[in-house]
């Protein structure tokens, strides 16, 4: 809460024995500053069943998040919901799979190929 003395231009006139008295009017205002961040866009959406809700397409498209992309739920002091895109770029995912042989040798590998072919052949017809 802030205090901040506020005088009037107008003032009270006081006649006393032919003189004349000026009282300014001053006041003393306690007020409170909330700075409000103007919305730009509102939308809604239900809660369903199982926890989920759709996000809205303009709010989709304003923060452009595409099918299948991950985003970042925060709950601030206000307890306002804050909903960012999490963007992935190549250099952030580059180098985290350790590079791995795998295991058994390369005629282990045709061999399980054919046979998964063969499978795969043999149901179709």
């Amino acid at each position: 809460m802030q205090h901040i003395d506020f005088c009037s231009t107008s003032a009270t006139l006081q006649a006393e024995r032919g003189s004349l008295t000026i009282i300014p009017k001053c006041i003393t205002l306690k007020i409170s500053i909330t700075i409000v961040r103007s919305i730009t866009m509102k939308k809604y959406s239900t809660v369903t069943r199982k926890g989920q809700v759709t996000i809205p397409m303009e709010v989709r498209e304003k923060l452009d998040i595409a099918y299948g992309e991950k985003v970042e739920f925060t709950v601030n002091e206000q307890n306002e919901v804050v909903i960012r895109p999490v963007k992935v770029s190549l250099d952030d995912v580059y180098g985290i799979l350790e590079k791995q042989k795998p295991a058994g040798t390369h005629d282990d590998h045709r061999r399980l190929a054919r046979e998964w072919a063969g499978e795969k052949g043999s149901k179709r017809g």
